[in-house]
């Protein structure tokens, strides 16, 4: 061979190998090689990386499909909580002389714990600095807390003192709580089990409460405040997350069953007289993975709901509805590419499009959050999370869309997770321990560009973050923020002062708990909001607020979709007018505050992105139900995906 011909034979072999370095992962199918990176979409669709079960139970039923791969799983351990937080009283802190369910235990901690010198300060060495303490593992703020824990649960007279915290850190030490709050939580035990979620089951008025992940139904009867057995049933039950929307529009919701494991998820369609049929197979939904979350919205604008599922092990994906109810997989067709390891899906309605945006937080990072890049007749997604000024977390952020000053934009609450219970609580108490807050308010400027108004909105004192809701606890018209934590770390309610700023009233309003709290849903009933708190390991909590709350309006939208606009507009006794905006998301029943109302002016519904309202009432009494019937969207209409490689 010349000289000549084995320097082309090398530039050959050299051009094919980089070819072949630039290009793997990304022609594979996904399972066999395809690229992890959100960056690197693989340039055909990936062959689905559950083809063979597919295959296998290609003649089986959903529920013979639950039964035979159930058999084969091990059970899932029961959640076991910290032996300190199973010892402390069960109510929340500082437990206000309630009985220690293992009294002993607490006595025998406390007893064991160094307490202050005799200068007074918090630190042995005269500090209050928690860096200038001993290193020794009973000086770690960590620790500090927990001892702290214990001498209150077991009702010590130098609680304050033990555990060696500044007395003025200490969450509902005299001057650190507004007293004056509208807002005094009462707890009640339900037979409520996780996963929950409120929807339109019965065909009846209201909302009903989704229990024990879709095997139970309830209804809360206002007149004494209990729970009622309802009679609906479903055809496959169990799921690790229940989704409802009335997908099909026929005004009764129906249920998506979220399960993980390599289970299949379950489309569940009411029929309007309690029964719920599986649908999944039909409606082209039938995939098996380790799905973690899922999220429904109406991708494209038409009027009807798509959904948005999450997965661990596979790439996520978007159905689109189609005609006669079918989905049809479109991700990969739309730009989204996330390869895995997906934790969370939350959408909403962040600028003047009719398409919403959609938050994934990513296990691992970087988290995305998505918005339609196209218009027409291409539906195309970009990750526009760095342009919009949203945070990342490496554990996938939790993170909540609500109106905090009711300008008609959605704001957005982050929370971090990263961090166990107590350790987060310690450095809760010491903001110089930790760089950022673990729970952040960022404020949308309209176009879905948001500025952290953490600091001045004053939103500080919660620990790591495990579930994020907003409830208008006193009916003022303005969402109040409830945050979940991880267990030894204080759940924690801030109250919403009209938009201008958050103070924590966590101990003042009696919802100072201490479990791990992995999700959190806020109901109103004929005016009277309550708050839902799931523990960890299914047990779920009902609070009432005891304080008389102001007026309220409920509206019941009959063929909603999620993101529309609501505009209410009273007036007080003083004549002065008072504008309340919210965004829906998928529940068909609204309850809104007033205030003190005297009267409503009026009630307006907008269709995203629509400047004109679709409904309107005015001149309304406060205190009541309003039915609004919504015009029914067209069919669903084919779209054309976009180019790969452009942004449509």
């Amino acid at each position: 061979m010349s000289n000549r011909t084995a320097l082309i034979a090398g530039a050959a072999t050299v051009v094919l190998a980089l070819l072949i370095l630039t290009n793997f992962g990304r022609n594979l199918p996904f399972g066999d090689g395809t690229s992890r990176d959100p960056s690197l979409p693989p340039i055909e669709r990936p062959e689905r990386p559950d083809r063979r079960l597919l295959k296998r139970f290609a003649d089986a039923s959903l529920p013979e499909i639950l039964a035979e791969m159930r058999a084969d799983l091990d059970p899932v351990p029961a959640a076991v909580p910290p032996p300190l937080l199973a010892a402390l009283p069960d109510a929340p802190y500082p437990f206000s002389g309630a009985p220690a369910c293992d009294p002993e235990a607490l006595r025998q901690a406390a007893a064991s714990f160094p307490t202050p010198d005799d200068t007074g300060e918090p630190d042995g060495e005269g500090s209050s600095d928690p860096e200038s303490a001993d290193p020794s593992a009973d000086s770690t703020p960590a620790v500090r807390w927990r001892n702290h824990l214990a001498a209150a649960g077991s009702g010590a007279p130098n609680a304050r003192e033990v555990g060696r915290f500044p007395p003025e850190t200490l969450p509902g030490y005299p001057g650190t709580e507004p007293t004056h709050a509208p807002v005094r939580l009462e707890s009640q035990s339900t037979d409520l089990r996780a996963p929950i979620a409120l929807a339109a089951i019965d065909g009846e008025p209201g909302l009903d409460i989704v229990s024990h992940g879709g095997e139970r139904f309830f209804r809360l009867d206002t007149s004494g405040g209990q729970l009622v057995a309802l009679e609906s049933r479903a055809e496959t039950a169990g799921a690790d997350l229940v989704l409802p929307a009335d997908y099909d529009g026929d005004g009764d919701d129906d249920l998506f069953l979220v399960r993980g494991r390599g289970l299949p998820d379950s489309l569940l369609r009411n029929e309007g007289n309690g029964i719920l049929e599986d649908v999944t197979i039909g409606a082209g939904l039938l995939a098996f993975g380790d799905t973690t979350s899922a999220c429904w919205i109406d991708c494209d604008a038409d009027g009807w709901l798509d959904l948005v599922v999450g997965y661990r092990d596979r790439p996520l994906e978007l159905y689109r509805q189609e005609p006669g109810g079918t989905f049809v997989p479109f991700a990969w067709e739309s730009g989204l590419w996330v390869p895995g390891d997906v934790v969370r899906i939350v959408a909403a309605e962040c600028n003047d499009q009719p398409t919403p945006e959609f938050h994934v937080a990513v296990d691992g990072g970087p988290d995305l959050f998505f918005s339609r890049a196209s218009a027409g007749g291409t539906l195309r997604f970009a990750d526009v999370r760095t342009q919009a000024g949203v945070p990342s977390s490496d554990a996938g952020a939790v993170v909540h869309f609500f109106d905090f000053d009711n300008d008609g934009d959605e704001d957005l609450l982050w929370g971090e997770p990263g961090l166990a219970g107590d350790e987060s609580q310690a450095r809760a108490l010491f903001p110089s321990l930790t760089e950022h807050p673990f729970l952040r308010l960022l404020l949308n400027d309209g176009a879905a560009k948001f500025s952290d108004a953490t600091r001045a909105s004053g939103l500080a004192g919660a620990g790591a973050v495990r579930s994020l809701a907003t409830i208008d606890l006193d009916n003022d018209g303005f969402e109040d923020v409830i945050a979940g934590t991880a267990g030894l770390a204080l759940n924690r309610v801030y109250w919403n002062r009209m938009g201008t700023g958050l103070r924590d009233i966590t101990v003042s309003a009696g919802f100072g708990w201490l479990h791990d709290t992995p999700s959190l849903a806020g109901l109103s009933r004929d005016g009277i909001p309550r708050l839902l708190s799931v523990e960890a390991g299914g047990p779920v909590r009902m609070a009432r607020n005891a304080a008389p709350p102001g007026d309220w309006i409920t509206l019941r939208l009959l063929g909603h979709r999620p993101g529309l606009r609501l505009a209410v507009v009273v007036r007080d006794e003083d004549w002065i007018l008072h504008p309340i905006q919210r965004t829906t998301t998928t529940a068909n029943e609204v309850t809104i505050g007033l205030g003190r109302a005297d009267t409503i002016e009026s009630v307006q519904v907008y269709q995203p992105g629509q400047p004109e309202p679709v409904r309107e009432g005015k001149a309304l009494e406060p205190n009541r139900v309003l039915d609004l019937d919504l015009p029914s969207p067209e069919p669903p209409k084919p779209l054309e995906p976009a180019p790969t490689g452009t942004d449509g």
